[in-house]
């Protein structure tokens, strides 16, 4: 328990240092464009940004495959166990996404406020006036999975190699975006095709909160909670089997 303590503190501390550079400088470009747009226009409507969180989003991703590597080799070579860097990677993953989720909800709610005409990536989905608390949760799950997607790409890659990994990727882009398609339109009647497209697209509408009744956010949190504990699942049995290279 003290070496999962250490780890732990270790990793937060390191993800406090990144998150503080990462808005430093996102937040320094976002002031100089307020002030262009207050020069240009004489006041701070319709500024030339939006949807900041969307830098949040690349971040997420890329902190995620960051989170195995060198430090995956270190803790195994001094003692650590596998278990131990995961539970570690997971609770720094957790910590950044609600960081981020923090920053970003309060900072869209105060560019709204000064700056008219300023949409935020959420409010551009669901529209204004939502809870604090939900947006804040559907930015967390966001964030959440995109660093579980990057974490488990890490993962594949550590796992079958650079080249490997680049001939999988692109044969699933080619079946997913042609072979399944193509047989998709071509063997499936149209009866079938259009019962089937309308039940997939409705699914997927009520996942991310549009339902008949209105927009209901807890059905993406939820969404994401489900798809996160999955993918985090996944990754946990890829630590297991991954190589110490």
């Amino acid at each position: 328990m003290g070496k999962l303590r250490e780890v732990v503190r270790f990793e937060i501390a390191t993800a406090l240092r990144y998150v503080v550079i990462f808005y430093l400088i996102q937040y320094s470009v976002v002031a100089v464009t307020l002030f262009l747009t207050w020069l240009g226009r004489g006041s701070l409507d319709h500024p030339y940004f939006a949807a900041l969180e969307i830098c949040a989003m690349i971040f997420a991703f890329i902190f995620g495959t960051l989170g195995f590597g060198e430090d995956f080799k270190m803790l195994l070579q001094n003692g650590f166990t596998r278990r131990v860097h995961f539970v570690a990677a997971l609770v720094l993953f957790v910590v950044t996404a609600m960081l981020l989720a923090l920053v970003d909800t309060l900072a869209a709610r105060g560019i709204e406020a000064v700056a008219h005409g300023y949409w935020s990536l959420f409010t551009a989905i669901y529209g204004p006036n939502q809870a604090l608390a939900l947006q804040f949760l559907w930015r967390f799950g966001v964030y959440l999975v995109l660093a579980c997607a990057g974490y488990f790409c890490a993962l594949v890659v550590a796992r079958l190699g650079t080249k490997r990994t680049i001939f999988l990727g692109i044969v699933l882009w080619c079946m997913g975006v042609l072979a399944l398609p193509t047989l998709y339109v071509e063997l499936l009647p149209d009866a079938w095709r259009y019962s089937f497209g309308t039940q997939v697209n409705t699914a997927l509408l009520h996942c991310a909160g549009f339902t008949a009744e209105g927009v209901q956010l807890a059905w993406p949190i939820v969404s994401l909670t489900v798809l996160a504990a999955f993918g985090f699942a996944v990754c946990f049995a890829l630590v297991r089997r991954a190589p110490l290279r």
